[in-house]
């Protein structure tokens, strides 16, 4: 059967759509990222160790939290900025219990500012009340910016766990690691370009 020159090439075309598109598609994300915040101002930081002291000592344990930065200033000052914390999570080895933001409602919030020294010092505090007469439990995280100066304390009652007995335990130079959340907007603007990118060019290459 005779098959045309015009028909191999649209054929020859047809089986070069897919490179074509995955090129575009990267050309595509590349330009969107450049001309969109890939990244919002959602910030997380994990933090794991082992408890050094207290009745949790050897413990393994595990935090994760989260607080948007919209607000916070270019150059931060003496006096602390402050803002809510949006998420929390603890896991502490052989404790079968995972810790919200809804077990300590009294307080939560991240706080930054600049110290004599210079060092950014970084606070993130938790805390909820405690039985009558008692000092709050907390779960504080804090860090100055100096080398092995960070600190992971927490000090709790969990009636339903525990029937009212305290724990203060301590770890000293946790391990941190701080990561951006991509905006869901962003996302959504990059998937969007995305696909009309693709589209207008099979529309191209039927035509």
């Amino acid at each position: 059967m005779y098959v045309s020159d015009h028909s191999r090439r649209k054929t020859r075309c047809a089986r070069q759509v897919p490179v074509k598109s995955v090129v575009i598609a990267f050309a595509a994300v590349l330009g969107l990222a450049f001309s969109t915040p890939a990244n919002a101002v959602l910030m997380q930081y994990s933090v794991e160790g082992t408890f050094d002291t207290g009745s949790l000592a050897g413990l393994h344990y595990s935090e994760v939290f989260s607080f948007d930065d919209a607000s916070r200033p270019a150059v931060l000052g003496s006096a602390p900025w402050t803002t809510p914390l949006l998420s929390f999570g603890l896991d502490v080895e052989s404790l079968s219990k995972h810790w919200t933001l809804a077990d300590w409602p009294l307080e939560h919030t991240f706080s930054q500012w600049v110290d004599s020294n210079g060092f950014l010092n970084s606070l993130a505090y938790l805390a909820t009340s405690g039985p009558p007469g008692d000092p709050p439990a907390f779960v504080q995280y804090f860090d100055d910016g100096a080398p092995h100066s960070r600190s992971n304390d927490v000090k709790w009652y969990d009636w339903s766990v525990w029937n009212t007995i305290q724990t203060h335990s301590t770890d000293i130079d946790p391990l941190t690691t701080v990561t951006t959340i991509p905006e869901p907007s962003s996302l959504a603007t990059l998937l969007v370009g995305l696909v009309g990118m693709i589209a207008f060019r099979r529309w191209r290459t039927g035509a």
